[in-house]
């Protein structure tokens, strides 16, 4: 009884990371959350504007959010590019 309290208590203090609003005191979580969400976006803004011989401007703006995402230093180790280059 006393281990089934214990897991219940503990998956209320789950946050899910897509909903956390505070960030404070973690800032790693922050730091994977940000490229997670922009790639999110870019993802979906590629899929809507595919290649073209000329390329609009929401396309060149979704290449660019690929270039602000891998200029962080341990890009290679987040989660979500990760699973970006994973699935691309």
């Amino acid at each position: 009884m006393l281990v089934h309290f214990c897991l219940l208590a503990q998956n209320q203090d789950t946050i899910d990371p897509d909903k956390k609003t505070d960030w404070w005191d973690d800032i790693d979580g922050f730091m994977n959350q940000q490229p997670k969400l922009h790639l999110d976006w870019l993802t979906k803004a590629l899929n809507i504007d595919p290649p073209a011989i000329q390329e609009s401007l929401m396309r060149k703006m979704a290449l660019t959010m690929i270039d602000n995402v891998m200029h962080d230093e341990k890009a290679a180790y987040r989660p979500a590019v990760q699973q970006f280059f994973q699935i691309r």
